[in-house]
């Protein structure tokens, strides 16, 4: 179940507040939610800016080795400054070392009352048991839409935008603070030709985030026809390299998956609310109900590394048979 940022820092404070828990460790794989969550929690537990109170021992993709966790027990050696609290957050504790661990593990055994422990992770189950024993561990599972104004949410009335901005936390304040970029990005995808346009000027200049990319390429696909297949291939590949192959193939396998669940979706049964791009609906009604095989095999090609040019003329060819043309 899905909750608003302001609930889960809210809950979270009173935690902190009444000292019920004091380390933490929090289930996000997102960078913005991570971000966020941070900057509510600091303004609702100090309700100001404390820069030399509070330490992040590392932000996404970085290591945490040992003389960043070293750093820590000096840090913590001394009162806050400003603030009620000194705070030592990990943007992904899976990320350590072993000999960070160990030193982790030293230093969060017996803290100083004022420490505050928030560790991220995107799999508790990666962290050593006897630093995860320590922790109280807690999911943050944020409704994307929470991290949007309500004023921005209400001028975006497209059913397709407001779909992708459920998708993921970074979609959803993309799209918040790209409202017109977006809707005029949509308004240009008309026909197949303003499609292929869209798709290989992203393909080479990367305005976009990824996920414009697969949006574009459900267009391309809920479009295509027969005759269309050979062209289409052909001006990928003309615009596709080895920097960025791999994610065209990604953001068309994702399209396809993400197509053929709704497909099956309304095949298969009577809940529509399970459909994720119900603008889509009546370029869904003309299609075949996709085989299991199918999609078996998309999800194979996603998770595996695929030959690129095989794997997206076969997929372009599949999608053609379903719609029957």
């Amino acid at each position: 179940m899905k909750e608003k940022l302001s609930d889960a820092v809210e809950k979270i404070s009173r935690m902190v507040g009444t000292h019920s828990a004091t380390r933490l460790m929090l289930k996000s794989n997102s960078g913005i939610v991570k971000s966020r969550f941070m900057e509510l929690f600091l303004e609702s537990i100090e309700g100001k800016e404390i820069p030399y109170d509070v330490v992040w021992m590392n932000r996404d993709g970085e290591s945490i080795g040992i003389d960043k966790a070293r750093a820590i027990k000096n840090f913590l050696a001394y009162h806050p400054s400003f603030a009620k609290h000194k705070y030592v957050v990990a943007s992904e504790i899976g990320n350590a070392t072993p000999e960070a661990l160990s030193t982790l593990l030293k230093v969060t055994e017996e803290p100083p009352k004022f420490a505050i422990f928030i560790f991220f992770t995107s799999n508790p189950s990666s962290v050593i048991d006897t630093i995860r024993s320590r922790f109280t561990l807690l999911s943050l599972n944020i409704d994307p839409m929470s991290l949007v104004s309500n004023g921005v949410s209400q001028k975006l009335n497209d059913d397709l935008v407001k779909t992708l901005m459920q998708l993921s936390p970074s979609a959803a304040v993309y799209i918040s603070e790209h409202p017109e970029q977006i809707e005029k990005m949509l308004d240009g995808l008309k026909n197949m030709e303003s499609i292929m346009k869209a798709i290989t000027d992203e393909i080479s200049n990367g305005e976009y985030p990824s996920f414009v990319l697969s949006l574009m390429a459900e267009h391309l696909l809920l479009s295509i026809e027969k005759r269309d297949i050979t062209k289409v291939f052909q001006r990928l590949r003309n615009v596709m390299n080895s920097d960025n192959s791999s994610k065209v193939l990604k953001s068309f396998l994702g399209a396809a998956l993400l197509i053929i669940e709704d497909v099956l979706v309304l095949r298969n049964t009577a809940y529509w609310k399970g459909i994720k791009r119900k603008s889509y609906i009546p370029k869904y009604i003309g299609m075949k109900a996709p085989k299991q095989e199918l999609f078996d095999w998309m999800l194979k090609m996603y998770k595996a590394r695929a030959d690129v040019d095989i794997s997206l003329f076969l997929l372009i060819s599949e999608f053609v048979l379903l719609k029957g043309k």
